[in-house]
């Protein structure tokens, strides 16, 4: 169980997966780990991956059925419901989102399926996911971010997931999608925007970034600016980069007031208090396969 791999045609035994939840309290009970292991949960297999990690992993791991979205949707349906029966018996912890990469590795998803449900599933029970820098070839904390691992989908609805999810909460930020990222050797990786834009293209990560951005700016410009000009993650070239594409982008972003609340939906960073509106960043596009255009 702890450490099942896809069969021959790419598909994880369901069944067993269910058993997990059983067998970490079989393994409390029996007191067949150390204690810190939790029941075998947080016991690592040949590769160096504990549990929690191939779970929030695992559709990323797909080989033949990596384009079958309904087998995609039932095994995130079912690890999501073995997550939610292990945080209930207090066996996942809020703290081991953080520490143990979980949002990173859901992000590192390298097939055309998002685990939409799994994302905000963890998100919504630890937001500062979203700040968490651990590097998975290496188990350990690093310096990657989600958004830098979700550049790696197939797809560039992970990336926008990301995106959207983290300018929702860290405004001031632009949702990391401008900040570095580095080896542990000190190498710097390029930032989420860099990557995006060569696995899907400059132009339409450009034009959603910059729809998403104006769409629900920022309501503090000062704030903003100063974040930006003290922050020295933010690489600050490539936000130049950005609005070349469109230069009038800048004044819409940083024009405040009446104007900016009658053009978006209410942008909160609700989470603090426990309670957030969603909004919607694609509102008012048109849709061109699958690119959307921007109408202003």
């Amino acid at each position: 169980v702890w450490q099942t791999m896809p069969d021959e045609d790419g598909a994880y035994d369901l069944q067993s997966l269910s058993l997990v939840p059983l067998m970490v309290e079989l393994g409390i009970e029996l007191d067949q780990f150390e204690e810190e292991e939790r029941g075998g949960l947080l016991s690592r297999d040949s590769v160096g991956n504990n549990v929690l990690q191939n779970l929030s992993s695992m559709t990323s791991d797909l080989d033949s059925k990596k384009d079958d979205e309904e087998y995609c949707e039932l095994l995130e349906n079912s690890i999501l419901d073995i997550m939610k029966q292990l945080r209930e018996k207090k066996h996942f912890k809020k703290d081991d989102i953080r520490g143990h990469g979980l949002l990173n590795c859901v992000c590192c998803n390298k097939t055309k399926f998002f685990p939409e449900k799994l994302f905000r599933f963890l998100l919504d029970w630890d937001p500062t996911a979203l700040t968490a820098r651990y590097n998975l070839s290496k188990f350990e904390n690093g310096s990657w971010l989600p958004i830098h691992y979700s550049t790696n989908s197939a797809g560039i609805q992970g990336f926008l997931s990301v995106f959207e999810e983290g300018l929702l909460n860290y405004p001031e930020k632009l949702g990391f999608v401008f900040h570095e990222g580095q080896e542990n050797d000190g190498r710097i990786r390029e930032i989420a925007y860099q990557e995006a834009c060569k696995k899907y293209g400059v132009d339409l990560v450009t034009r959603e970034i910059l729809y998403r951005i104006v769409k629900c700016p920022v309501t503090n410009t000062d704030t903003f600016l100063l974040s930006v000009a003290a922050d020295k993650e933010f690489h600050l070239d490539s936000l130049y980069l950005l609005l070349q594409k469109d230069p009038a982008a800048i004044l819409r972003f940083l024009g405040g007031g009446s104007n900016n609340e009658s053009n978006c939906d209410t942008f909160t960073t609700g989470r603090k208090t426990g309670e957030r509106k969603r909004w919607n960043p694609v509102g008012n596009v048109r849709n061109e396969g699958n690119a959307h255009s921007i109408v202003y």
